[in-house]
Parts: C-alpha cells; sequence; structure tokens
C-alpha cells in the first residue's frame, strides 16, 4: 500500500510539472509569435531602413531572445523532472511522448502545441531566408557604392583604352602618406 502511494504522489508530481509546462509551452509560443511579428517588421524596415529603426528592431529581437532563453531553462528543467518522474531519459521527452502519459484537454493541448510550433518555425525559417537575402543585397550594394566612391576619388585624370578611368589601385583602405 505504501508503494501505491508513493506511486500516485510521484504521478501527481508529474501531473503537476505537465501542467506548468503547458504554461512555459504556451508562453513560448507567444514568444515565437512575437518574433515571426518582428521577422515580418523588419523585412518592411530592410526595404527602407534607417538607423533607428533597425536599432530598435534588432533591440526588441533581443529582448525576446533573452526571454526565450529564460523559458527555455525552466522549461528544460521541468523536462528533467517529468523524465525522473516517469523513468524515461530526459533525451526521449517530447511533446508526443508527454501526449501517451496525459488525457484529455491536456492531450489536445499538447497536439495543438506540437503542430502550432512546427508551423511558427517553418514560418521563422522561411522568412529569416528572405531577410537574410534582402541583407545579402544591400551590403553588396553598400560594398559597390563604396568601391565606387573610393575609385573616384583615387582616380586620376587619365583614362584607359577601354573608356575607363584609370585608377591608383586603392582598395578602400586608407593610407597615411606622411613620413
Amino acid at each position: 500500500m505504501v508503494a501505491m502511494d508513493v506511486a500516485n504522489d510521484q504521478m501527481w508530481e508529474v501531473d503537476r510539472h505537465i501542467d506548468f509546462l503547458l504554461t512555459i509551452l504556451q508562453k513560448e509560443e507567444h514568444l515565437y509569435r512575437e518574433l515571426f511579428s518582428l521577422l515580418l517588421k523588419e523585412q518592411e524596415i530592410l526595404s527602407r531602413p534607417t538607423y533607428e529603426t533597425l536599432m530598435k528592431n534588432n533591440a526588441e529581437k533581443e529582448t525576446l531572445a533573452l526571454k526565450a532563453r529564460m523559458l527555455e531553462e525552466i522549461r528544460m528543467g521541468l523536462v528533467k523532472k517529468i523524465a525522473d518522474g516517469l523513468g524515461i531519459a530526459v533525451s526521449e521527452i517530447n511533446l508526443t511522448c508527454l501526449s501517451r502519459y496525459v488525457v484529455g484537454e491536456k492531450k489536445k493541448e499538447l497536439a495543438r502545441l506540437r503542430t502550432e510550433f512546427t508551423h511558427l518555425i517553418q514560418a521563422i525559417n522561411e522568412i529569416n531566408e528572405k531577410n537574410k537575402v534582402l541583407i545579402s543585397y544591400s551590403l553588396t550594394y553598400v560594398q559597390n557604392s563604396f568601391h565606387f566612391i573610393t575609385n573616384l576619388l583615387a582616380a586620376g585624370k587619365e583614362y584607359r583604352e577601354t573608356g575607363r578611368l584609370k585608377t591608383s589601385g586603392i582598395s578602400g583602405k586608407f593610407v597615411n602618406r606622411r613620413e
């Protein structure tokens, strides 16, 4: 009878940890939605960037990353407690695994979160790729503009046979010619 009470207490504890885990996962879901919104906003900002808007957006993303890290630490602690309570390895715990140990609304919520996280992560990855392309184009534009201006400033008054100005071979680095 004592062993049964210990098992019941242990399962009650696991159930309580799962409840708390669901709360943490819902908060993480909210953070991922915020991140997705920020990335969409970033895409707009990148098409007409200003220093202030870029800095504000980056600060918001850093804040979200910090919050996500804190929630992840809490979640990992709960996962360890749940794994210990169930007698399984932490590496085996995922939302599908946990759904085998719960019923009713908890089971539905775990399934919903699993689906939602899958969609959110896929959407975030897609928008990140688009933003990466925009940033790459912007960087190329800045580099080409810098190269063009550098060549104009360093050019002599002589033209090559191709019609281009002769350049002094400066590669964009400033050289101090004082001795």
